[in-house]
């Protein structure tokens, strides 16, 4: 049979191969021999070298040499007919060995994170004991550096629940000790122990760890203890039972959702007997969760687990399709700033009331981007001014919350309605005051006869707008033309200061301390706006309050003052806010 040439490289390369290796081992093996055979020789104290067991040097890696004081490394001789690891190259090879490497290289420095240091942590355990559901509380831990040298914290690294804003940056000297502030705060669920950690990861040496323990007790029991969605419609699903644990009356101040439809703003009760909506459940979103707000004051904030369900009765809404993307190149062009593609799509005789996505047709777009040229054509070629988009806004309300000014002119001179209503009750005039960034629109507006008082269907004024999310130039315009300060809004019971100090800007807080307001007006909490500055405004505005003559001593619903609510902050600036009101309420200044 014959071999081909191809099966004969085959057989051929692979035994070339081995007598190869073969050749490299035999020759090492003499390279070996030759090369170390003068080192087992070697011995400081003169005569010959014992013999190691197994025929291995009794070396001790990282020895100390006594000349140099350096880390040696004694390569390790090879019974004679040894092969493979730890075989060093010839005397005439290049090659350095990861031993000679080592040796060259002296010392090594001992890990950063194996470096030891002596930092006493006091409490180790920080137990911040009995706490309310969703309510913060703080605590102080000290650091004492009991070492040589400084030490310095990295990082500190908290889990879930636990902040810690103001741990110390600068190194801790020997003998110095630094304090680290560490803020737990609980989910809404009651009955649950908190056992969470804090890591301190050092510069140098290994990290510290800090427990934090706390424990939220049981102040208003709830039956069912969750909801099941599932189960809709049996009897144990219909209604949620709040009952006080501690025989404190309470009363529910809201829901959020609004699935809860009888015992909300009622009367102080031991218990509540709450009727579920699970329709106004489905139709806010399907959250798993709904929170409850309470004047209890152990119990400020609860909430119960929805179950939600993995089959459910109704149909799935039908999937959405790209219909809502423009595809008429009127609109295209109006989106775009397009004139000359405008012309020739109403030359093209397209229809002007065309919409695109959430109603919005060529006109409500020009006013929207500012468009005072594509508005003119639209307007003389027949577009509907005042037509509505799916909420309800028109041209109108989008250029004033845009900050159009020169366009809203244009329409208003034209004969649109300033005082259209969308679907939630809103106007131009609350939508400018909101959200535009030109207060001259809102000024605009007041001056074409827009009711300034006008109220939305949540309660909330122009003034309250732009108060908490508005300019401070609206906010200016709307109190010199006359806006209510004190009209509350339906659902906290706030008004246009306590938004201001919430949310809003200094600039607008000061226009309305300006105003003359009631300091001590409460809202559903019984706060006042300084107890609500308190929680979490900037210092800044804190200030502006208390100068202004605002209660230090007032007390909320819980009896939180403002020292309490100080207390229960989060934020960088806690520490200096705690300070300000101990200083305060000591008749520091």
């Amino acid at each position: 049979m014959k071999t081909s040439d191809q099966h004969l490289r085959r057989i051929a390369i692979p035994a070339a191969l081995a007598l190869a290796l073969a050749g490299c081992e035999k020759g090492a093996e003499q390279a070996a021999s030759t090369s170390e055979s003068p080192v087992v020789a070697a011995n400081p104290g003169g005569g010959d070298a014992p013999a190691a067991s197994g025929g291995l040097t009794a070396a001790v890696a990282g020895e100390k040499s006594p000349s140099t004081g350096t880390t040696s490394r004694t390569a390790a001789a090879k019974p004679s007919g040894s092969t493979g690891k730890g075989v060093k190259p010839g005397a005439g090879s290049t090659l350095t060995t990861a031993d000679d490497a080592r040796s060259l290289q002296g010392p090594s420095r001992p890990a950063a994170a194996d470096q030891q240091i002596d930092l006493a942590i006091e409490p180790d355990k920080l137990d911040l004991g009995q706490m309310q559901p969703g309510v913060p509380k703080t605590g102080i831990v000290k650091l004492t550096n009991n070492g040589t040298t400084s030490v310095q914290i990295k990082k500190a690294v908290a889990s879930c629940g636990c902040t810690t804003p103001n741990w110390p940056r600068e190194p801790i000297g020997p003998g110095e000790t630094a304090e680290i502030e560490i803020t737990l705060k609980p989910s809404l669920k009651q009955g649950q122990r908190l056992n969470k950690k804090v890591t301190l990861q050092m510069v140098a040496g290994p990290p510290q760890q800090i427990s934090v323990l706390g424990e939220v007790g049981i102040h208003i029991e709830m039956a069912p203890d969750f909801l099941d969605a599932a189960k809709m419609e049996s009897d144990d699903q219909k209604t949620l039972v709040l009952t006080s644990a501690d025989e404190v009356p309470f009363s529910i101040v809201a829901v959020d959702p609004p699935v809860l439809t009888t015992g909300v703003g009622g009367e102080k009760a031991l218990s509540h007997d709450m009727a579920i909506d699970w329709d106004a459940w489905e139709s806010s979103g399907r959250r798993p969760m709904i929170k409850l707000t309470t004047d209890h004051p152990n119990a400020p904030e609860l909430s119960v687990t929805v179950r939600r369900a993995i089959v459910r009765d109704k149909p799935l809404p039908p999937p959405r399709t790209i219909r809502n993307i423009p595809t008429s190149k009127l609109v295209i062009a109006a989106q775009g700033g397009d004139v000359e593609g405008l012309r020739a799509a109403i030359e093209a005789g397209e229809d002007l009331e065309t919409s695109a996505m959430g109603g919005m047709t060529a006109l409500h777009w020009a006013a929207k981007k500012g468009s005072p040229e594509i508005v003119d054509i639209l307007i003389e070629s027949g577009a509907d001014i005042n037509a509505r988009n799916k909420v309800g806004k028109t041209p109108v309300a989008l250029a004033a919350e845009s900050g159009e000014l020169e366009v809203l002119q244009g329409l208003v001179s034209r004969g649109a309605d300033i005082n259209s209503v969308d679907e939630i009750g809103g106007t131009p005039l609350l939508w400018a005051a909101a959200l535009s960034k030109n207060p001259a629109t809102v000024s605009y507006l007041l001056e074409q006869g827009a009711d300034v008082n006008i109220v939305d269907s949540n309660g909330m004024t122009p003034l309250i707008w732009a108060a908490g999310i508005g300019q401070p130039g609206s906010v200016q315009v709307l109190v010199d033309k006359g806006a209510d300060i004190e009209v509350v809004e339906i659902h906290q019971k706030e008004n246009a200061l306590m938004r201001a100090a919430r949310i809003g800007s200094p600039e607008s807080l000061g226009i309305l301390l300006g105003a003359g307001p009631d300091l001590e007006a409460r809202n559903l909490l019984g706060q006042t706006a300084l107890l609500i500055a308190a929680g979490s405004a900037p210092p800044e505005k804190i200030e502006q309050l208390v100068d202004a003559g605002a209660d230090l001593q007032s007390r909320d619903t819980r009896q939180w003052s403002a020292l309490d609510h100080a207390k229960a902050r989060t934020d960088k600036n806690r520490s200096m806010v705690v300070e300000y009101f101990e200083r305060k309420m000591s008749g520091g200044g």
